[in-house]
């Protein structure tokens, strides 16, 4: 049962933008409902069967544990001023989190196959493949007007918290001239960006560090390879753009220095594709998107010099006021914060915070989302000592994913502090589930662990012997 449940989490990955039916205002998307199904069955197996928790030895648990302590804590503003939208607003974003990092904490908790990890990331980049192809198909559509350019968002959650009408919202993708950035299936360019960036670490890690492939196929690597490459171009995301660069520094202090050569090969490769593909594009949108993104980061490094202005459409502007207006919303409840999910509520023009450090600050107070940066300290150092600890990996598939660890929670780091607000977001906690899998799997194969039991005899054989015990009673 897990193993269809986790096939088909990652199969419909891309899709949780869509909903299937909504509460309130909260869409729910297939991912939801697979991970509540998964929740139920660790709790079952948990509390029913009695299967134990394997909590590995590090601190991360302890950090989910304070952020769900300091979560119900911030409900205290809504409870003591007794406002009604307030206290349903923060119950509906409580539930939420709840399953959310229910889910991620039984990822800890309880081993799951490594096969059945490799298989699900193998489904990831087969996602990815038709994702990528579909987002360059969705450039020629857009220019040429064509059938399938965009993709109708039915989510109420998009637009929950705007005038907007879930009905009629689309993508968001800003034009120039006859281009339109690219966002494949996802709401936007940059959660297109963060899918494409995981996918480059699954492709790119196995063969830099020479461990077993995800796909044997090198034609399938080399063509993934160039999909993400031009995607990554179309977005025309800085997200894409600072993720490439953490992504190399990352493996500049990881990585043997030998491989300078071989990235200079790769980076030698990519800059002739991008030019390559800048033609074609240029020719049938009318410009150059590889000469609109350098102005564009040229245009973000002289803003910060004082030297020139932002290129048009940029939002870096309008971020760095929201980032003021978090430390705002805070400074209104500096101890508990105002309340899951009540950031709207309280600040004069913005519905969220764009980071999830200060959404936390300002929702959850400062205990939560230190909390929260402290499950990617600990998980990156812990994915860095087992990476280079050789004598805990036991087998193939665990060599390969360990690799790939500190890099999937570099782009987390990138997207939940510097680019934008998801720690209540499925693209955060199913890339966190693969991290938080192996680290259980390598700390527990090698009896690094704490044991943790619901009860010391199962539920199920006692609910069993009271019930044997009830119709002897009742036969005699």
């Amino acid at each position: 049962m897990i193993k269809i449940v986790v096939f088909l989490l990652f199969l419909l990955y891309p899709t949780m933008h869509l909903q299937i039916f909504s509460i309130s205002t909260f869409g729910v998307s297939s991912s939801d409902i697979f991970i509540i199904i998964l929740n139920c069955i660790f709790a079952y197996k948990f509390i029913w069967e009695g299967v134990e928790l394997k909590l590995p030895k590090t601190s991360i648990h302890l950090y989910f544990i304070s952020i769900l302590v300091f979560s119900l804590i911030s409900a205290f503003i809504p409870l003591f001023f007794i406002n009604e939208y307030h206290l349903l607003q923060f119950l509906k974003t409580f539930a939420h989190f709840l399953y959310l990092y229910l889910f991620a904490f039984f990822s800890l908790s309880f081993q799951i196959d490594n096969k059945l990890i490799f298989k699900a990331i193998q489904i990831y980049l087969i996602t990815a493949l038709f994702a990528n192809i579909y987002g360059i198909y969705q450039l020629i559509a857009r220019a040429l007007d064509l059938p399938w350019g965009w993709v109708d968002l039915n989510n109420v959650s998009l637009v929950s918290r705007t005038d907007s009408d879930a009905t009629s919202f689309k993508q968001l993708a800003l034009k120039f001239k006859d281009f339109y950035r690219a966002t494949s299936i996802f709401s936007e360019p940059s959660a297109f960006v963060q899918f494409n960036l995981i996918a480059l670490c699954f492709l790119a890690l196995p063969f830099i560090t020479k461990t077993k492939k995800i796909f044997k196929s090198q034609s399938f690597m080399i063509v993934m390879f160039i999909l993400i490459a031009i995607n990554l171009l179309i977005t025309f995301s800085l997200t894409g753009v600072l993720g490439i660069f953490l992504l190399i520094l990352t493996s500049m202090f990881l990585e043997r220095r030998e491989l300078l050569k071989l990235y200079l090969k790769i980076f030698t490769f990519l800059a002739i594709l991008l030019v390559i593909a800048d033609y074609f594009i240029s020719d049938l949108v009318g410009l150059s998107v590889l000469e609109m993104l350098i102005d564009r980061v040229l245009g973000v490094f002289y803003y910060f010099l004082g030297i020139g202005d932002l290129v048009h459409g940029e939002s870096l502007s309008w971020r760095l006021e929201v980032v003021f207006e978090s430390f705002y919303v805070w400074f209104k409840n500096p101890l508990t914060g105002v309340g899951l999910g009540l950031f709207h509520a309280n600040s004069d023009i913005a519905g969220f915070s764009d980071n999830s450090f200060l959404a936390l600050l300002a929702e959850a107070g400062p205990i939560a989302a230190f909390s929260f940066l402290f499950i990617f300290i600990s998980s990156f150092y812990h994915a860095v000592k087992i990476r280079r600890s050789t004598d805990l990996i036991l087998n193939e598939y665990q060599k390969t994913m360990v690799n790939m660890l500190p890099y999937i929670i570099v782009i987390l780091f990138e997207v939940n502090f510097l680019t934008s607000n998801g720690w209540l977001g499925i693209s955060f906690i199913v890339p966190l589930f693969i991290v938080l899998n192996i680290i259980n799997s390598i700390y527990v194969t090698n009896n690094k662990y704490t044991l943790v039991k619901f009860r010391d005899y199962p539920l199920k054989n006692k609910f069993y012997e009271s019930l044997a015990n009830f119709l002897k009673i009742k036969s005699n």
